[in-house]
């Protein structure tokens, strides 16, 4: 091979490499990594992408955006995270060949990042002095995953948070919520909601497994209080509304909330009757 020869194969080389890295397309995940990728393109319920010459796929959220500039054009995509047709939203890659063991890889596996399917949270799980992982009187800055319920808790003082994280079934039934009330930042209150008589009824059997059989003031009406230790807790139905909700609540940060008021006794049943 001539120096001119070499020279045009190497002229081609060069234009061929800024020919395909002009054209790469960069996919940001929402965990902040950037993957800069030869083809991307939705296929079913899958983003697949060729990377550095790997055929593997990602589910659509964990990505934040895609932007795609395959016609020379930059063009900023997100993938929807719910899309269930086998529509292609993007350019199909070139057809190749897959070495043999690529075939099953997903973009996490190539990149580093952890798998895309994750093991459940635990089931939250009742005790006598506070709930879950939490005892009464837990301050606010050392529980992870609190966010401020939207409203008023209609106690002077206390503030109401849920956590997203939770998972909402306890026993053999579904929970609606779980929320967490904290007074001077410390946990005062959690209070359990059901919907459904059938959830309610697992809420009841999980509670009276816990803590005994309780008292049934009046045997017309489901509403069980327990007073012994250091927890007050009522569990109750509403046969109007088909809500359930079992109440729990620290009684020696009770008794100093009671000393620190001026006003008067708080009506504890009207004020939670109200938070329906």
């Amino acid at each position: 091979m001539n120096f001119c020869t070499r020279l045009i194969a190497a002229v081609c080389f060069c234009l061929n490499f800024i020919q395909s890295t002009a054209l790469a397309d960069t996919v940001f995940l929402k965990n902040g990594k950037v993957l800069t990728v030869e083809k991307v393109w939705q296929e079913g319920d899958q983003i697949r992408l060729i990377y550095h010459g790997l055929d593997a796929s990602l589910t659509p959220g964990k990505v934040l955006r895609i932007e795609n500039d395959a016609k020379g054009l930059k063009k900023t995509v997100s993938p929807e995270p719910h899309e269930k047709t086998a529509q292609k939203i993007y350019d199909p890659p070139p057809a190749g060949k897959i070495l043999p063991d690529q075939g099953s890889q997903t973009a996490e596996t190539v990149a580093g990042l952890p798998a895309p399917t994750e093991p459940p949270s635990p089931k939250p799980v009742l005790r006598i002095d506070g709930f879950d992982n939490l005892t009464w009187g837990a301050r606010v800055g050392t529980v992870q995953g609190l966010e401020k319920k939207l409203g008023d808790s209609g106690l002077k003082g206390v503030i109401e948070y849920v956590r997203p994280n939770d998972r909402l079934e306890l026993g053999d039934g579904a929970l609606q919520s779980i929320v967490y009330a904290f007074w001077r930042d410390q946990l005062y209150t959690v209070t359990v909601w059901t919907r459904g008589l059938a959830n309610f009824q697992a809420l009841r059997q999980a509670a009276i497994k816990q803590f005994g059989t309780g008292v049934c003031p009046e045997p017309s009406i489901q509403r069980y209080l327990w007073s012994d230790g250091p927890s007050d807790m009522m569990l109750e139905y509403s046969q109007e509304g088909q809500n359930g909700m079992l109440w729990m609540r620290g009684k020696e940060l009770d008794r100093k909330f009671k000393l620190a008021k001026i006003n008067g006794p708080t009506s504890y049943l009207k004020w939670m009757k109200s938070r329906n």
